[in-house]
């Protein structure tokens, strides 16, 4: 649809995640000119890192598996910055996970930022019965990178501590 591809030539703020890699992530990307306009787009990306890894999606993927899988599919660099939860998950949460063949996925940073990706970690983390991201952390996280990075000024972002 025309008023997309036009709210994203117009965004300040384009966000990808969190969600299954290959069956909620990607087919956005396949949409005929999506791609395109994100890659083109002067507004400022970030990729949102899910929390585990997923059966039949995503097993053994590194948050930069997924950035370079989303990065195949659009063709092009999608991501300035990439939201990575830095919080170690429960044994009690490893173990629920590890039944379905899913862990936490590995922050491999040096190899996010060798994919040209800023990554900036946080504690996103939040268990109740399941692995889920801290939205109130996540939302100030995004709120801190547009304020810091207006319109298509992209600048280099040490880690968080």
């Amino acid at each position: 649809m025309p008023q997309t591809l036009d709210a994203i030539a117009h965004a300040d703020m384009i966000t990808i995640g969190p969600g299954s890699l290959f069956t909620s992530l990607i087919p956005n990307l396949l949409v005929r000119g999506i791609s395109q306009a994100i890659v083109s787009s002067p507004a400022t990306k970030v990729y949102i890192c899910n929390l585990m890894t997923q059966a039949n999606e995503s097993l053994g993927l590194t948050a930069a598996d997924h950035i370079r899988a989303l990065n195949s599919h659009a063709q092009g660099q999608l991501f300035d910055y990439a939201l990575i939860n830095r919080t170690p998950v429960s044994d009690e949460m490893k173990a629920k996970y590890a039944l379905e063949g899913a862990s936490q996925i590995v922050a491999d940073l040096d190899a996010i930022e060798a994919l040209g990706v800023i990554p900036v970690l946080g504690d996103y983390l939040e268990e109740a019965g399941a692995a889920r991201h801290n939205t109130t952390r996540v939302a100030r996280d995004l709120m801190q990178l547009a304020a810091q990075h207006p319109r298509g000024e992209r600048q280099s972002l040490a880690r968080k501590s």
